[in-house]
């Protein structure tokens, strides 16, 4: 499985903010692969987001490749949430922690879900 990390530093501005993704060569499962994305200035209102899998035209699932993926955010939390979770391979998720911070006065929110319906929220 892959392994994917992100770090947003808010330490001055512009903001800006980091994904690493680690994954096995899909042909030669014993070479590992690491690709870093370094965004600097974000525009509002846009993100981006890796998956740990990518479907093709097959439904076949393999390692996630290429940029990661560019997305509107919507203004709610909730719906953020939902739009990922409900994105998801049904067959296949497992887990999503999903987290929020107001760039004005650092507060975060912070949702964890998992595929047996276990959700709890971290303020």
């Amino acid at each position: 499985t892959s392994r994917i990390s992100a770090i947003l530093d808010l330490s001055k501005t512009p903001y800006k903010y980091n994904f690493s993704i680690i994954k096995n060569n899909n042909k030669q499962k014993n070479c590992i692969k690491r690709f870093f994305f370094e965004f600097q200035n974000p525009i509002e209102g846009l993100g981006h987001l890796i998956h740990t899998y990518k479907n093709n035209e097959n439904n076949d699932i393999e390692s996630f490749y290429g940029e990661p993926i560019e997305i509107v955010m919507p203004k709610n939390f909730e719906e953020f949430k939902d739009i990922i979770w409900d994105s998801l391979n049904e067959e296949n998720k497992i887990s999503l922690f999903v987290r929020s911070i107001d760039l004005g006065t650092k507060e975060e929110t912070t949702k964890i879900l998992n595929k047996n319906k276990f959700a709890f929220a971290i303020n």
